[in-house]
């Protein structure tokens, strides 16, 4: 699964940050925000194992 985000995820984000709730509920379903955490949370799972990777990965080098 990419760890990149897409553009449904990237406007849900931008709506989210606006906290407009009204403007949440009319454009986005509840099963629709439901699927968009449950994929934001598995990038986010994705991303961070990615980060533990690189940092183990340089702190490896930097003790070279």
């Amino acid at each position: 699964m990419p760890s990149s985000i897409g553009v449904k995820e990237r406007e849900f984000i931008r709506d989210l940050n606006e906290w407009n709730i009204g403007k949440l509920e009319k454009k986005y379903s509840l099963s629709y925000r439901r699927v968009l955490k449950y994929r934001l949370l598995q990038k986010r799972r994705f991303l961070t194992d990615d980060l533990l990777m690189i940092n183990s990965v340089l702190d490896k080098l930097q003790s070279l």
